[in-house]
């Protein structure tokens, strides 16, 4: 039985993130996969090692608009098993203005879906 608060949708999409731990001067910014997400979190597919509690800020860019930029908690990690990555929570949002979040990640998906070669 799944007992998640929300639905989880599954998809493939390019994500840009950096863990707050890191100062500016010394940032490293990574790249991942999204797996899944929900409107109360992702899971991101990466060989980044991250830690239950880190904050994760994430970038989240769709063809033709502003970005909008995340902030997420890590709420558990997958190290040892493929695929690697972590479950993030939203805390918030910043640049969302009036768009609806849900509406923002299925054209995400449907983005990243429509520029795989042959429709994969």
């Amino acid at each position: 039985m799944d007992n998640r608060k929300y639905r989880r949708v599954a998809g493939s999409a390019h994500i840009d993130f950096h863990l707050e731990h890191s100062d500016a001067a010394t940032r490293e910014y990574y790249s991942g996969l999204v797996e899944n997400y929900s409107f109360g979190g992702m899971f991101i597919t990466s060989d980044v090692p991250m830690s239950v509690g880190d904050v994760v800020y994430l970038r989240i860019e769709i063809d033709g608009e502003a970005p909008i930029q995340a902030r997420a908690l890590v709420r558990w990690t997958r190290r040892w098993k493929k695929p690697r990555g972590a479950g993030v929570e939203f805390v918030d949002f910043d640049a969302l203005g009036d768009r609806d979040i849900g509406e923002i990640m299925d054209r995400l998906f449907e983005s990243e879906e429509s520029s795989a070669p042959n429709g994969a």
